[in-house]
């Protein structure tokens, strides 16, 4: 609820004297937030002003990280940022004696309890005042702060979605609305510097975690003046150009931030009508009938302009729309709501790109022109689901063997735009349709294929359709008999444990958390679903031997490596990201605030930093980082260097379906450049191992590097596509 500025400066008014004087409102001197900024002459008005504008735009969002937010924003606005803390830590945690482990001799938690208790205490004075409430959502599992009038299962629109572009990135945190850029690892004390977003050489004696060709681009004058000979021995100091851009990971996301949607229409009401009819999401509880109907009615509130949405980045890059609610990385249901704001007239190649759009989201086996031409004689069936998706819906919710789709609505919304851009009688293209629609392409066996180039593995590259035309899942699902399952449920299987498997899980984690999913298997025992994992993972490591040396090779590096408890695994990306990694075990901390302005309260809890590195997680996650850091990284040169809208969803990539075939051929281009000159996984092998060879120069020029080399070079000479479709 935005209130008018007369009304908001009587509000900061009243507010300013209450926090000065708790005792207005039955608080009293001895809060520790009021200590706090007693202690430090706090300007009262300006906490105020900081509390009312913070929490305009905020309805529903979650309580605790608002009272930290609201904490750090004070502290920026009156320039306490760059002072110690006061030295005071939760009382719980002194139960926990430090071993003095901390990243860079740094205790987090001083700074974290100075957030909270003045944030707390700010909070807990405007919900007395009647400013705002907190209660329960069920929807998202935690308490949020609601706007007056308001009930926990409204949302209402945040700061991360807005009806007009956001500023262009020019710090890790946005000034206006002091969003984060990046997510960072809990135990690391790491932020982009400013050289990030600001071209800025770096100064005499500054060491700086960057990619060797994120430097090169820094040099005015790399050919002409080698910085170092040979053997590695410096000749002439570099030269650095004095102007230049944003680091490519910085201009991604400002790009992806750039796009404009509008919500369909025609979707949102088939979705509306068919949740009426309780056929929207099947078996669904009162609980999520209820998160529905709220992304639903947030849906509605966004047909009224085109919107765009703000992004973030998590430790390894990876960027992501998901502090909105309705964003497109979401689920089905809800990425089939979203069009691009500004519609593009079809041409013929993105019609053809809409048949395969569809055949890929019918899950039609075969290559990119099988797939078209599936959906080409099929056709009239695709247009008449548009024509009456509601009598229809057994049908276009199943493929051809009756299997469930994994997007069905996806693929109606599809149909919708097949119908719109075909004529009626002979079925051809329509002159002059006006498409929104974003068509998707993914990457055929992403983790495979990142895998085969890590290494130059040819045999591996043909099975993975960086070639050829080829189905990896099915080639193993055809050579492996297991029980009464058909090849499509193999296959289905296979899919399931491919991906955890390269990420390092267990056969036990897999069978628990990869085959729920899966209906056939419902009725199997916990015992037999291990025992098909196991044998699965024997059947794949089997033909895809690089599986299992790349998970052995991974853990002798962490062997090797021996991290110090106070320190990181760091390793700089050639897009310019840093990815800084330091799990640490977390303690909670219970505090309360005010429900309303009656005695009812409610227990918050917020998680501080341990100085006990966790090992496991490191065992169990660095796979997953490795790869996950590298397709963050090619997404980020796709994304930065195309002309026109991209949606980023890791390993896929949505566009206007004029642009698909250029957006994959700026992918095939990016995903080869970033292994055959930049050699990511090498190059984090060669900073950690002391055996592994620097991959750049005549001196790194080993039998892998040689081999990397090999297939990307004929990788890019075959002009091949099929990596992504």
């Amino acid at each position: 609820m935005e209130l008018r500025e007369p009304i908001l400066a009587a509000q900061k008014a009243r507010l300013a004297e209450v926090l000065e004087t708790p005792s207005l409102t039955g608080a009293t001197r001895q809060n520790l937030g009021w200590v706090n900024l007693n202690e430090e002459n706090a300007d009262w008005s300006l906490c105020a002003r900081v509390g009312v504008d913070l929490i305009q735009g905020r309805h529903h969002s979650p309580a605790t990280s608002l009272v930290f937010q609201l904490g750090r924003e004070i502290i920026y606005a009156h320039a306490w940022h760059d002072r110690e803390p006061p030295q005071r830590i939760p009382p719980e945690l002194t139960r926990y004696p430090s071993a003095g482990n901390w990243h860079m001799g740094i205790d987090k938690r001083p700074k974290r309890y100075h957030e909270q208790c003045i944030g707390q205490y700010v909070m807990a004075q405007m919900i007395r005042l009647g400013y705002c409430t907190i209660d329960w959502s069920s929807d998202d599992d935690c308490y949020v702060m609601l706007h007056p009038g308001k009930t926990a299962h409204q949302k209402g629109l945040t700061t991360y979605t807005q009806f007009h572009p956001f500023m262009l990135w020019r710090s890790h945190i946005d000034p206006q609305t002091r969003h984060q850029l990046v997510d960072t690892s809990i135990g690391t004390n790491w932020n982009p510097a400013d050289w990030h977003f600001n071209w800025r050489p770096p100064e005499q004696d500054e060491e700086r975690l960057w990619h060797p060709h994120v430097g090169e681009s820094y040099e005015a004058n790399a050919w002409d003046k080698p910085t170092s000979s040979f053997f590695g021995n410096p000749t002439f100091p570099p030269e650095y150009r004095s102007t230049g851009p944003p680091q490519i990971w910085v201009m991604a996301v400002n790009k992806f931030e750039g796009n404009e949607y509008r919500i369909s229409r025609d979707m949102l009401n088939l979705l509306v009508t068919l949740h009426d009819r309780d056929q929207l999401i099947p078996k669904q509880t009162k609980k999520q009938k209820k998160q529905t109907e709220t992304l639903l009615s947030e849906a509605e509130r966004l047909t009224e302009e085109g919107f765009f949405q703000r992004v973030h980045c998590d430790y390894r890059g990876r960027m992501y729309t998901s502090r909105s609610s309705i964003n497109y990385q979401g689920d089905d249901e809800v990425r089939c709501l979203f069009e691009f704001a500004k519609g593009v007239e079809l041409s013929k190649q993105g019609y053809e790109y809409l048949l395969l759009h569809a055949g890929n989201l019918y899950e039609v086996s075969g290559n990119e022109h099988e797939k078209i031409a599936y959906v080409r004689n099929h056709l009239q069936r695709f247009i008449s689901y548009a024509e009456n998706p509601l009598d229809t819906q057994d049908e276009w919710r199943t493929d051809d063997d009756g299997e469930p789709l994994d997007d069905p609505y996806l693929f109606i919304r599809a149909c919708m735009e097949l119908r719109n851009a075909t004529t009626g009688k002979r079925l051809i293209p329509k002159k002059g349709f006006i498409s929104h629609l974003p068509v998707e392409v993914d990457q055929t066996n992403s983790v495979i294929q990142h895998l085969a180039l890590f290494y130059g593995d040819r045999t591996i590259a043909e099975m993975c359709s960086l070639l050829v035309d080829s189905d990896f899942y099915g080639a193993i699902a055809r050579d492996w008999e297991f029980g009464n399952l058909t090849p499509s449920q193999r296959r289905k299987v296979v899919k399931k444990i491919i991906v955890p498997r390269c990420y390092g899980a267990g056969a036990e984690n897999i069978a628990e958390e990869n085959l729920t999913g899966l209906a056939f298997l419902r009725r199997w025992s916990d015992e037999r679903k291990l025992q098909l994992v196991e044998n699965g993972i024997q059947q794949i490591e089997n033909r895809v031997p690089a599986l299992r040396n790349f998970r052995r090779e991974v853990q002798r590096l962490i062997r090797e490596t021996n991290i110090p408890n106070d320190g990181e695994l760091a390793w700089p990306m050639p897009c310019g990201f840093e990815v800084h990694f330091r799990p640490v075990y977390v303690e909670k901390v219970r505090f309360k605030l005010p429900k309303d302005q009656t005695f009812k309260t409610a227990n918050l809890s917020a998680r501080y930093p341990t100085d006990r590195l966790n090992r496991e997680r490191i065992r169990n996650g660095l796979q997953a980082h490795l790869v996950h850091s590298t397709d963050a990284c090619v997404a980020h040169f796709v994304v930065a260097m195309t002309s026109y809208p991209v949606i980023a969803l890791h390993d896929a990539f949505a566009a206007h379906a004029n642009n698909v075939h250029d957006l994959r051929e700026q992918f095939v281009k990016w995903m080869i450049r970033v292994h055959h000159f930049y050699k990511p996984y090498q190059y984090f092998r060669s900073l950690y191992l002391d055996d592994a060879y620097y991959p750049f120069g005549l001196m790194g020029y080993d039998d892998t590097v040689q081999a990397i080399d090999r297939l990307t070079e004929e990788i890019r000479e075959s002009g091949y596509l099929g990596m992504i479709t």
